[in-house]
């Protein structure tokens, strides 16, 4: 996260060293005030503005996600508004931010899930159903063309 107070300058070289595309700012109670992005960093140093805090850079109207929602919902969230990150907030008070989550952090929960699935899918399938050194599932395989 970044505070509010930090300088655009400071946030495009945070972005530059992390490699993030963007981050939650939020003061020093925890609070968020929302969320700055590759874009916005990249739209505030065209217009000079590389000096001024980056809470004047951010993205104000931000998407948020509650904990108790599914990676699903976070996801049809992200989609909706084409973003790349969702901060993470309390249902009683959305300003108080608990953690953040990305498209990525999505996609990888989803690739890990499939491949224990599918793990505990190949202990169930006959070994002549499953590619040869692929681990996946597939047609069996023929050693000789068909005649």
């Amino acid at each position: 996260a970044v505070r509010p107070e930090q300088s655009v300058r400071d946030v495009m070289e945070l972005l530059e060293q992390t490699k993030h595309h963007g981050f939650p700012v939020v003061d020093e109670d925890g609070d968020l005030h929302g969320i700055v992005t590759v874009g916005d960093v990249r739209r505030a140093l065209a217009e000079g503005k590389q000096d001024r805090p980056a809470s004047e850079a951010a993205t104000h109207d931000v998407v948020v996600a509650f904990p108790e929602e599914t990676l699903n919902d976070a996801l049809r969230k992200l989609a909706l508004r084409d973003v790349g990150r969702l901060p993470v907030v309390d249902r009683e008070d959305h300003r108080r931010l608990l953690g953040l989550v990305t498209r990525k952090n999505i996609l990888s929960a989803y690739n890990r899930a499939l491949l224990h699935r599918h793990t505990d899918l190949e202990k169930t399938v006959e070994p002549e159903h499953l590619e040869q050194g692929a681990g996946r599932l597939g047609v069996p395989l023929r050693k000789e063309p068909p005649a």
